[in-house]
């Protein structure tokens, strides 16, 4: 049976791609008839691109297998008016079922509805829904999230006992979740699209990456507090041979500044300010690979102190992997099971001695190791357990 599927993330289709959009899309290749939708808009997005772009009714568009939910403005809720709220919920619900199961096969070939939540803050939406069955697959440790406060904790706690299936990105995340959570909880980590990043290393080199002189250090993804901006300085002023280079959005504050994280700011100006640091900002996901195969070594300079990315598994690691470059990271939970093909290090000066080992002797592993690794952990093998994991549910 067809079992039509409703999926909720915060965020946007037509936003930078993630690894939400990489699994609503690869569910609606395995036959899934698949909504997207971020929820309705908000009377506080009036005068917003999104706002003035969005259509009085709404529409709904089509790409990857994926019908993409477009709200429209008279569905739009009003924050700090529970009745009006209620109200826009149950309209944009309504509409949302409507193209779920009429995007699904014949009536008598149709299978349970399905809501697949990214986040606690759309369980209004599901309830407003009413889906026969209800997935929560957790991306990051949200409960130490920024903004997170009890009325999302309470909707986490009502989610978790409702889901008929919980997924989360590491066994690290259910530490942080209702204790149900790791009862029944299953891990899927991130992967890599094998498709995207097979032969990246016969790219032409990106202009702006191909004006920097070698040797060049590259993280790309984004900017924001979860990364050692500290370390990263330290090791670029002992490092002045070493061009370093940033590749994504900075934020999530305007003009690059990282909201209520002065440090984090401060950190960033000063790096961007050594001749040796160049930000590239952010670039369509159809040339990320290029950028990782140009570089001489990628990284991943996270923070291990507590925040929501202490239990995540970075999409970053196998697309690192994937274009067979040395990679030199901090030793986050998840990525210590890969040290035959990472170098993971701790401390300004072991990452200063780490890189040089990189950029002159290869690094940590073999680039035909490190591509293997990424082949072990595809989206397709990923999405295949999630299929079955979805058919035993519904």
């Amino acid at each position: 049976m067809q079992a039509p599927i409703v999926v909720f993330s915060p965020n946007p289709w037509n936003g930078p791609w993630s690894s939400r959009h990489r699994i609503a899309a690869g569910l609606g290749m395995r036959g899934w008839p698949v909504v997207y939708s971020s929820g309705p808009l908000t009377t506080w997005e009036r005068g917003s691109e999104r706002w003035r772009q969005s259509r009085f009714l709404g529409e709904f568009t089509s790409e990857s297998g994926v019908r993409i939910d477009n709200p429209g403005r008279i569905a739009a809720y009003w924050p700090g008016s529970p009745l009006w709220t209620g109200i826009a919920l149950r309209r944009h619900a309504s509409r949302l079922h409507r193209a779920a199961v009429g995007h699904a096969a014949r009536a008598d070939d149709r299978g349970p509805l399905v809501a697949l939540l990214f986040h606690p803050r759309y369980w209004p939406h599901a309830l407003a829904l009413r889906p026969d069955r209800i997935v929560y697959f957790a991306y990051d440790a949200l409960s130490l999230s920024p903004g997170w406060d009890e009325q999302q904790a309470a909707w986490e706690r009502a989610l978790v006992e409702r889901a008929d299936l919980i997924v989360g990105y590491s066994e690290q995340m259910f530490d942080h979740m209702p204790e149900r959570a790791r009862r029944i909880g299953k891990v899927m980590p991130t992967g890599v699209d094998l498709d995207h990043f097979d032969g990246a290393e016969r790219m032409n080199c990106p202009p702006d990456l191909a004006a920097i002189p070698s040797p060049k250090v590259g993280y790309t993804g984004h900017i924001n507090q979860k990364l050692d901006l500290a370390l990263m300085l330290d090791v670029a002023r002992r490092s002045p041979r070493l061009n370093f280079v940033f590749v994504g959005p900075a934020g999530p504050g305007n003009g690059g500044t990282f909201d209520g994280h002065p440090a984090e700011t401060g950190f960033w100006k000063q790096l961007l300010g050594l001749p040796n640091v160049h930000h590239l900002g952010p670039k369509n996901f159809a040339d990320v690979p290029a950028y990782m195969a140009h570089m001489d070594v990628n990284v991943m300079c996270y923070r291990l102190e507590g925040g929501w990315w202490q239990a995540g598994y970075p999409l970053k690691m196998h697309e690192y992997l994937a274009v067979g470059k040395p990679v030199v990271s901090t030793g986050l939970q998840t990525i210590l099971p890969f040290g035959d093909v990472i170098d993971i290090v701790a401390g300004a000066e072991a990452w200063a001695a780490a890189l040089e080992r990189a950029v002159s002797g290869g690094g940590v592993g073999s680039p035909d190791a490190r591509r293997e690794v990424a082949r072990k952990n595809s989206w397709d093998v990923r999405l295949d357990n999630l299929d079955r994991w979805m058919r035993q549910t519904v």
